[in-house]
């Protein structure tokens, strides 16, 4: 808690206390983020030994839920965010429990959208994928199908940990994952290759389900051990609808321009041929590895910044906002040195072809420069969301990836025949404008004004 013995300390030591608060935080996200990994990469080993065409209807059914479900959920939790780590150090912290239900109701409105989106989705992706297997497409409609509930219930799961963030407990939640990743292996097993069950893809998607299921019971039970008291007044306490719908819009679009970009470029690969998608492939699941660490910065940072704001700590939250620009700066030039030191050491873990390794040592310089900005960028992302600033998030990173990104890479790769070298060198050009504008953004706020008008929204819904 930022207080008033805190307020009339040096600035070095304030900035050491919350370089020490940040990066303790981070690192139980972290630990849960590795381990939220093993789910994601059960369900494709699962259906990997399936057969060949299970695999490809899971990469498929997987790219519906990246495109459709990922923004929902995400942009419903950014709400989320910013509100309940605000409200708790407010003057009426109940308001946390209360904003959590507003985000469950919203979620279940659009969830149902989604699930008729999904359970009708068989004829869409057949005139999308004109040449694909209508088997693979009737599998991944299958898949989808079963996996909606499963995915509701994963998405409850984020926002009851996210009432945690917001108080500062981190430290369950590599013990949840942990829980979480034995009850997905054990679950997926018995339902997709046990002799009794052999339920295939359906019992992929029922694991998993199983596995939110328990994370999330489990996360309701330390809410209620650890502060339902103090953040839940029953339903009679209500949060304000205006502010969360004001800023939904806004955190939808910025979760769909966070979460499409790495598809986006894989598309793009699509067109440069077979060995630049399998190079691309590559630097995909790399970039996915570095930006675990960082997106666990990247919440740690919005949550310590939004307390800050609702105790109305203008000193605080300055300092605060500059210590985790430092911890990325940090954390960026470790990350970024250690691929550059071997790359060939990391890029072996995915494939042993030496053609596809050559042309991946080639391309780490420029790629390294575009996970770093990538990375900074999305700490930036999230110390704005703190501030209730998604709308401006959003634009610049529409400009940056999209009005300036994509031309560059249009013209580079295609134009220019420069291949994967001049898309990944658009990416880079794209993440460090994103970076940069976003950094300065937050470095020249106005905190008093930004504030009193924080204060105003989450308490008043004005």
């Amino acid at each position: 808690m930022y207080d008033a013995a805190c307020e009339r300390q040096p600035t070095p030591v304030v900035f050491a206390r919350e370089l020490r608060c940040i990066a303790s935080t981070s690192s139980h996200l972290l630990l849960s983020s590795l381990l939220q990994a093993i789910i994601s990469m059960s369900q494709v080993a699962s259906s990997g030994h399936l057969g060949r065409s299970e695999l490809a209807a899971i990469g498929l059914a997987h790219m519906v839920v990246v495109l459709t479900g990922y923004p929902m959920v995400f942009g419903i939790l950014s709400c989320l965010e910013t509100f309940a780590s605000q409200a708790f150090t407010s003057a009426q912290p109940q308001l946390v429990g209360a904003y959590f239900i507003r985000a469950v109701q919203i979620l279940w409105l659009f969830g149902l959208v989604m699930g008729s989106l999904w359970f009708t989705s068989g004829p869409l992706l057949t005139s999308i994928l004109r040449d694909a297997n209508p088997e693979i497409i009737s599998a991944a409609v299958t898949y989808l199908r079963w996996y909606f509930v499963p995915f509701m219930v994963f998405s409850k799961s984020l926002l009851a940990k996210q009432v945690l963030c917001a108080q500062g407990i981190t430290y369950p939640f590599p013990y949840l994952t942990l829980l979480g990743t034995a009850v997905t292996l054990g679950a997926q097993y018995l339902l997709t290759f046990a002799p009794y069950f052999r339920l295939g893809i359906r019992g992929i998607a029922l694991g998993s389900g199983i596995s939110y299921l328990a994370m999330l019971l489990a996360t309701l039970w330390l809410i209620r051990r650890h502060s339902l008291v103090q953040i839940w007044g029953g339903f009679n306490v209500r949060a304000p609808w205006r502010p969360f719908i004001n800023l939904l819009p806004s955190c939808l679009l910025l979760a769909l321009f966070s979460t499409g970009t790495g598809e986006l470029i894989t598309m793009a690969a699509t067109q440069l041929g077979a060995g630049a998608l399998a190079v691309q492939s590559v630097l995909s699941a790399l970039s996915r590895m570095f930006m675990i660490a960082f997106s666990s910065i990247g919440i740690a940072a919005l949550n310590r910044l939004g307390n800050l704001i609702g105790q109305r700590a203008v000193r605080g939250a300055k300092i605060s906002s500059c210590a985790s620009l430092c911890i990325g700066f940090a954390c960026v030039t470790i990350g970024g040195s250690t691929v550059l030191w071997k790359p060939e050491v990391w890029a072996r873990i995915f494939t042993n072809d030496d053609q596809i390794l050559q042309e991946i040592v080639e391309l780490v310089p420029i790629v390294v420069i575009a996970f770093a900005a990538q990375a900074l960028a999305l700490v930036g992302s999230q110390l704005l969301s703190a501030q209730g600033r998604q709308s401006l998030a959003a634009k610049i990173k529409f400009v940056a990836l999209y009005a300036v990104g994509v031309p560059l890479g249009y013209y580079w790769a295609v134009v220019g025949d420069y291949g994967l070298v001049g898309l990944w060198c658009a990416v880079a050009a794209g993440q460090v404008c994103t970076a940069v504008i976003e950094i300065f953004v937050v470095l020249n706020t106005n905190w008093p004004r930004l504030i009193d008008r924080c204060f105003e929204s989450v308490l008043h819904g004005m």
